[in-house]
């Protein structure tokens, strides 16, 4: 096969934070989080490729053929190496509690395979990628065949450049269909776990119930024959 698969490997970079408490923490991630079109994330896997380092283009043996007064041939890919990698970027508490070290450790693990998830899901559009382009031709027409040989080198590289253009699409939709498929790694149990009730709650159980005697639990009203009715 002309074309050859590269593999870079992978970059890790963090953004740092300090936080008192998971729930801290987990604000902190929703602030700091990597950023896109769908929103805030608390981690993120870009794919990075390129093809036109090392790209020979060339005339298919045998393909020159006169037609009156101008020439035909064909242009391929001699030669490509398509490198790719990943970079991802985490959270990083720099000040873990004891109290919250078993769960943030527990949730580093699972966002960690959520985004490993992310990369291996781009091999399959990098090996369809590496046949279309070891397989592709381009006829270039002339009135001589040097004429000929010029127009179909020069579309030959345009081709190149739309199908990796291509690539770029398909490894973005492989992405959010992973996301998707995992509703963002919730189901991989890549979200930080917070005890306590939401935060909407915890204000609701400060106020007392409209009409309640003011007693724990009592869902009754304020009347003269009121029975407190607790909650069971």
């Amino acid at each position: 096969m002309a074309v050859t698969l590269l593999n870079l490997g992978e970059e890790r970079n963090h953004y740092s934070f300090q936080a008192a408490s998971l729930a801290e923490a987990r604000a902190q991630i929703e602030r700091l989080g990597p950023r896109d079109s769908q929103g805030r994330h608390a981690a993120s896997c870009d794919t990075v490729a390129d093809v036109m380092r090392g790209l020979r283009l060339g005339i298919m043996p045998g393909s020159a053929q006169q037609a009156g007064d101008s020439w035909i041939v064909q242009a391929q890919v001699s030669a490509a190496t398509l490198r790719y990698g990943f970079r991802f970027r985490l959270p990083r508490w720099t000040n873990v509690p004891a109290t919250a070290r078993r769960e943030w450790e527990r949730y580093q693990r699972c966002l960690r395979a959520h985004e490993q998830g992310h990369s291996a899901c781009s091999l399959p559009v990098m090996q369809r990628y590496q046949r279309t382009l070891s397989e592709a031709r381009v006829m270039g027409m002339g009135s001589s065949r040097q004429a000929a040989e010029r127009e179909a080198l020069q579309l030959m590289r345009e081709r190149v450049r739309s199908l990796f253009a291509s690539l770029a699409g398909e490894v973005q939709h492989a992405s959010d269909s992973y996301d998707h498929a995992t509703v963002h790694g919730r189901t991989q149990g890549a979200q930080l776990r917070v005890a306590g009730p939401a935060p909407a709650a915890s204000a609701a159980a400060g106020q007392r119930p409209r009409n309640s005697c003011g007693r724990p639990g009592c869902r009754g009203h304020r009347s003269p024959a009121h029975r407190c009715r607790r909650l069971r």
